[in-house]
């Protein structure tokens, strides 16, 4: 099976693929060919995907280009939603943080 990556997408069809490169204005070569030949290379590319510390492991550099880690990769966001309780939060820095977003808002509504 290939697919085509281009910065945080993924296409069937090469020309799809191009057409959203050059949308972009990217050079011809941010488009990147993948060849997924059975489902051991899909498991490794998914955890590669998903688990970029692993993405240096064997496996997954045969079938997934450090550069799709790289451009795939999303930071994750340890936000706790404003509407959640503070007592519910458990971990102190994300109770903290929360805390701190809370006082700043009454001091904007406050103004």
């Amino acid at each position: 099976m290939k697919v085509y990556n281009v910065k945080r997408r993924f296409y069937a069809l090469k020309e799809d693929a191009e057409s959203y490169r050059k949308e972009l204005g990217l050079k011809p070569s941010a488009t990147i060919p993948l060849s997924i030949d059975n489902r051991e290379e899909l498991a490794a590319f998914l955890t590669g995907l998903c688990d970029p510390a692993l993405a240096d492991t064997p496996d997954i550099k045969k079938v997934l280009p450090a550069k799709v880690v790289d451009d795939a990769y999303v930071e994750p966001t340890f936000d706790v939603p404003s509407f959640v309780p503070l007592f519910l939060i458990k971990d102190e820095k994300q109770r903290a943080a929360a805390l701190e977003r809370l006082l700043a808002n009454k001091a904007k509504g406050a103004q």
